[in-house]
């Protein structure tokens, strides 16, 4: 048997992405993250952009981002409201 012990002074680690790495979705769909340990969802406005491959960072009207704490761990569901974006989409979260 193995036994993790997680350290207080770690970062929150991302466990699990729906869709995973190099998913698709089309406008209207939600991209979920969930975390190792709970997240302030106060500050996601500050920390979390998109960023569309040519374009750059999109503006925060262009995606929807509710922030959840559970007892999982905290999630993000963000979802892409402007149907006219096509192309790569980078997730950035600092």
């Amino acid at each position: 048997m193995k036994i993790f012990i997680l350290r207080d002074d770690c970062e929150a680690v991302v466990t699990r992405m729906i869709p995973g790495h190099g998913g698709a979705i089309a406008a209207g769909e939600t991209v979920r993250i969930q975390f190792n340990r709970l997240i302030n969802t106060d500050a996601l406005a500050d920390a979390l952009r998109l960023e569309l491959e040519g374009v750059g960072t999109l503006p925060s009207t262009s995606y929807e981002v509710v922030g959840t704490n559970t007892l999982e761990g905290g999630r993000i569901d963000v979802k892409v409201i402007d149907a006219a974006l096509t192309g790569s989409l980078d997730l950035v979260v600092t």
